[in-house]
């Protein structure tokens, strides 16, 4: 079969795509928030609907409009089964803040996620005190809170997530926290990560991303934001309107 490709001419105007990494923080965040939050995205992803229906079953009040979530947040203890679906970064970003609470969590995912080892959760969570068990390695994943040390070395090695997830805790915990960090991959993520807890009135410093200090009983606030785009999902749109138009 031979098919006929004729030179075409695009024009128009797009937005690109909400970044999953950017809108599952944001989620995060506004489920620790006393009060309302509103995050306005262009797009929702399988990730960041799992993280929502999350966080609902926490006890936070989520209500979805067009191109506008609103989160009311603050923990409920309404259900300890929770399901993050198949996201990675759910799945090692709110294990951490399950273990803030002493009532007895147990998550699990679908599809892919339950093949992929979560050891590396399990002996980090373990190292601060936290009640953390595993099924072999897999999922699903038994936690209960609270930290009881906070001061403990970090392997950067295996996933930036798992880090980006005890930032989002820490602030909230009874102490202090220091973590030694090391084998960082991806510091661009952390980096989001610090930005948009600074977005919800937190504050982290940090040595080179080698040493995290984070004072204890934090407040998150509430906020207003736009989830930023994701640019490489329209990478292949941008490419056509350099050859053959404008976009």
């Amino acid at each position: 079969m031979i098919q006929k490709i004729s030179k075409s001419i695009i024009n128009g105007e797009i937005a690109a795509p909400s970044s999953k990494s950017a809108l599952q923080r944001l989620i995060a965040g506004a489920f620790l928030a006393k009060g309302q939050s509103t995050i306005h995205y262009k797009t929702l992803s399988d990730d960041a609907r799992a993280a929502l229906k999350l966080v609902s079953s926490l006890g936070a009040e989520v209500k979805i409009s067009d191109r506008l979530i609103s989160i009311s947040g603050g923990f409920n203890n309404s259900e300890n089964n929770l399901l993050i679906g198949e996201s990675g970064l759910g799945l090692r970003m709110f294990t951490p803040i399950l273990a803030l609470y002493k009532d007895k969590f147990k998550i699990t995912g679908e599809g892919s996620l339950l093949k992929r080892p979560v050891d590396f959760i399990v002996d980090t969570l373990a190292d601060f005190g936290v009640e953390i068990h595993s099924n072999n390695g897999k999922l699903p994943l038994i936690v209960k809170g609270p930290y009881k040390n906070t001061k403990v070395n970090v392997d950067g090695e295996f996933s930036s997530q798992l880090l980006t997830g005890l930032l989002m805790a820490l602030p909230l915990a009874e102490s202090n926290s220091v973590l030694s960090v090391s084998n960082l991959k991806s510091k661009p993520y952390i980096d989001l990560t610090i930005e948009i807890l600074n977005k919800f009135g937190i504050e982290v410093s940090h040595n080179n991303y080698k040493k995290f200090n984070i004072s204890a009983n934090q407040e998150f606030k509430p906020i207003n934001v736009v989830a930023e785009g994701d640019w490489s999902g329209a990478a292949f749109l941008v490419v056509a309107a350099a050859i053959a138009g404008s976009v």
